[in-house]
């Protein structure tokens, strides 16, 4: 049910599971190898995995992109190193809670070399949440935070919501769904 590409390996996440698979580097088909994420309970808040990202840390692809996964009991668990299949070279760097994030799969976007999250209180940057990071005091939606909070009380549960940075325009999106089967609402900011 989602799909990405980590260290030039395609994986994949397995449907109401804590469960991704990922093929061998540079392949494009073939046989698919499980690794379930939420081995000794590391999704301590529960749910299955929502998605998997690439936190470049530096902006750019290279030895210190790290993997990103989000269940849906809002728990973020950090990987890095290079080959899965092997402990030496692959561990959890680290776990945080998020609080809470809502319904659907599109909850994080890459912003330069940070990765931006979709959480209940409202997008924030993955490097806040890490040691020596500026904290969760200022979400990017600070500066509507009744109007956000409102909606994401009122519509978490509904699937649809999702993050974007909209290159062109310079813009952070948030799309909300209002209810199942009718027109979203977007909340857009200028990122200049």
């Amino acid at each position: 049910c989602f799909v990405t590409v980590w260290k030039s390996r395609p994986w994949f996440v397995q449907k109401s599971t804590a469960k991704a698979w990922y093929l061998a580097a540079g392949a494009v088909s073939g046989v698919a190898t499980a690794l379930d994420l939420d081995k000794s309970a590391q999704f301590r808040g529960g749910g299955s995995l929502v998605g998997l990202w690439s936190w470049t840390m530096d902006g750019g692809s290279g030895i210190d992109d790290q993997l990103v996964g989000i269940s849906s009991g809002a728990d973020l668990a950090v990987y890095a190193g290079s080959d899965p299949a092997e402990a030496d070279t692959f561990q959890l760097v680290g776990l945080w809670n998020l609080g809470s994030v809502p319904a659907g799969r599109k909850i994080a976007t890459p912003s330069g070399g940070d990765l931006l999250i979709l959480t209940g209180g409202g997008p924030v940057p993955l490097s806040n949440l890490v040691p020596g990071g500026q904290g969760l005091g200022q979400y990017t939606t600070g500066k509507i935070p009744n109007l956000f909070n409102s909606m994401m009380l009122a519509r978490a549960t509904l699937t649809g919501w999702s993050l974007k940075i909209h290159p062109e325009d310079n813009t952070l999106m948030v799309t909300v769904p209002t209810a199942a089967g009718y027109a979203t609402e977007q909340l857009v900011m200028s990122l200049g």
